[in-house]
């Protein structure tokens, strides 16, 4: 039998850096942190009990395949400075969920410095950006102090308490387009490289005191172009280094 072979597919994830923090997409080094993550009780007190490595694969499979069916997901979080992988963030979706929600989960021993703020503001930067909706929402279990102060801090609005897929009486937050863009300026810059599915305009450090939120990620399609981190084909898990751009 020979085989014939067609157009391959695939579809990049987009790489964003914010000030302290890379969302990228998933490598097979991030399984062993992650599952060390998903072991810790503390960790998982308030996400459906801790897992092992077996069930931690499966779920970066499905994470991964997000990308390719919706168009969005959730990036693994690396460390800007450090490189070391700190856990996950973005978009999510499934039966049950009343709306694309952002989440993010940070390695227990880099609490408090408020990475998850980060990650999430850049999510819900991302979304509005990308995505043709006029809404995001969040869901947390109501003792979760950690993620119901984010919503709070980002201007996310308490919507009432209901079942999130497999999570009964979640507080869920939302937020709209336009609420969005009328928040103050953002203290923190938050970029975004370049990928063969976006071209993005970056903003400086000093930018970022003056310029809304709304302007420090700016996404349009476009071709592939140099940027200053992987981007990663989910379609053969390839990684295509690219040259680095002064100044990123």
């Amino acid at each position: 039998m020979t085989l014939t072979y067609g157009v391959p597919s695939r579809c990049d994830i987009p790489t964003v850096v914010t000030s302290r923090l890379i969302l990228r997409g998933w490598r097979p080094e991030d399984l062993a942190p992650y599952a060390a993550m998903n072991a810790d009780p503390e960790t998982m007190r308030y996400l459906d009990g801790p897992f092992g490595v077996d069930a931690t694969e499966r779920l970066v499979t499905h994470l991964i395949g997000m990308w390719s069916l919706r168009g969005h997901g959730m990036w693994a979080v690396e460390d800007r400075g450090s490189g070391e992988f700190l856990g996950r963030a973005g978009s999510y979706i499934a039966q049950g969920w009343p709306g694309i929600e952002v989440a993010v989960s940070i390695r227990r021993d880099h609490w408090g410095r408020g990475l998850g703020t980060e990650a999430i503001r850049a999510s819900l930067e991302f979304g509005f950006e990308r995505l043709p909706v006029d809404e995001l929402i969040t869901s947390t279990h109501r003792d979760n102090t950690g993620m119901n102060s984010i919503a709070h801090r980002l201007g996310m609005t308490f919507r009432g308490v209901a079942d999130v897929g497999p999570w009964r009486a979640s507080n869920v937050y939302a937020i709209t387009r336009a609420e969005w863009r009328s928040r103050p300026p953002a203290t923190t810059t938050t970029v975004a490289t370049t990928t063969s599915m976006a071209t993005v305009t970056t903003a400086t450090s000093m930018a970022a005191a003056t310029t809304p939120a709304a302007a420090l990620l700016r996404i349009r399609q476009s071709g592939p172009s140099s940027g200053g981190y992987p981007s990663v084909d989910c379609g053969h898990g390839e990684q295509r280094s690219r040259k680095r751009t002064p100044g990123r």
